[in-house]
């Protein structure tokens, strides 16, 4: 849905050779008028956020994208997935800054990101596709529902999730498949927290990978504590707890990984996965202390998205726009980023002001 129909229809063409899927373009008001009543059904709906150029239109994406959730709470309609597609400006002129708009969507696509990143965002719409196919079909009475959904049995489940969101996502299958994929999506898949992205394994192994070449996939295929549940074949992760649960039973070692720097990481790293060629990964400037491991929140927020290596102990504590649930991983920002950004009060002024003096 687009206001845009040229730019809309470039963007379509692209998607369908793709992704093999169907991409067609419609204006706002006819959008609506065959979604909304139930006339046209389809897979998904790729929704931009200011339509506002086209003829006689006053609403906007986020607001028919309300229109939806309430006709598919209410059975009115059928539960398909809501993606916001939408150019960089536009965001930032329209939303930045204000969540208010975030459950509206299983997903966020930068319109310039389809022409550098086309096979992950091929792979996320293809993943959400077999999510909600996944979710329509669960049943909240047996048991082994969300470790099945998962990919783990139900004591992995115990020792590598959480109570928490295993309730949250429960519940929210109660309530209607596109309320269980939110839930998925946000505080499951795409948030570092019961699953990291490769990136942030990386970033916890201590590893160079730009530098380590094929050694790093070496790696990566003898590392047990891959997702293979749900969506995670478009949407790769690794789980949290299964990394330091293994590394403790392989290395034998007294001290945590995350208390070991990357040389003493990797040099373990090299014996366990019997691979020449890992690099450590070296502290990026701007980024203070010396055991990286979790990512710059305010690096990971910039467009394009930039991914530096912190070390928690010595990075800034950041105060998230809406509550995180216990499961998920606190946001710190690099002492670099944080000073260029002092007037973000998201930002702990406390530790930003030790930091700067003791790394003057």
């Amino acid at each position: 849905m687009d206001d845009q129909a040229d730019a809309a229809n470039a963007f379509a063409s692209r998607l369908s050779n793709e992704t093999g899927l169907d991409v067609v373009v419609f204006a706002p008001a006819e959008a609506k008028a065959k979604i909304l009543t139930g006339q046209d059904a389809p897979d998904g709906v790729l929704m931009d956020v200011d339509l506002s150029a086209a003829v006689g239109e006053t609403g906007t994406g986020p607001g028919i994208a309300q229109d939806i959730r309430i006709k598919q709470k209410s059975r009115d309609i059928q539960e398909f997935p809501v993606i916001r597609f939408a150019a960089i400006g536009p965001v930032e002129r329209n939303i930045k800054g204000d969540p208010a708009s975030d459950d509206l969507f299983d997903l966020k696509i930068q319109k310039e990101s389809l022409l550098k990143d086309t096979e992950e965002v091929v792979a996320q719409l293809h993943g959400l596709l077999e999510i909600y196919r996944g979710l329509k079909e669960a049943k909240t009475e047996d048991v082994q529902t969300l470790p099945m959904l998962v990919g783990l049995s139900l004591e992995d489940w115990e020792l590598l999730g959480h109570l928490g969101f295993e309730s949250r996502l429960l519940s929210a299958i109660q309530s209607a498949p596109h309320v269980a994929a939110g839930t998925l999506m946000r505080d499951f898949l795409l948030p570092a927290g019961l699953l990291i992205t490769e990136d942030l394994l990386a970033v916890r192994l201590g590893v160079d990978v730009s530098a380590s070449g094929t050694s790093w996939d070496e790696v990566k295929a003898k590392l047990p504590f891959f997702y293979s549940g749900i969506g995670g074949k478009r949407f790769v992760r690794w789980w949290a707890r299964g990394l330091e649960a293994w590394w403790l039973e392989a290395t034998r070692e007294s001290r945590p990984l995350s208390n070991l720097t990357p040389p003493e990481r990797v040099e373990r790293l090299n014996q366990i996965c019997a691979v020449k060629g890992l690099v450590p990964l070296q502290m990026p400037i701007g980024s203070a202390g010396s055991r990286p491991w979790r990512l710059c929140s305010l690096m990971g927020e910039r467009e394009p998205k930039e991914t530096m290596a912190i070390d928690p102990l010595e990075s800034v504590r950041l105060m998230p726009r809406t509550d995180l649930p216990p499961w998920v991983d606190p946001l710190y920002a690099a002492l670099g980023p944080a000073l260029q950004q002092g007037k973000d009060f998201r930002l702990n002024q406390t530790d930003l002001t030790r930091l700067s003096r003791k790394h003057k």
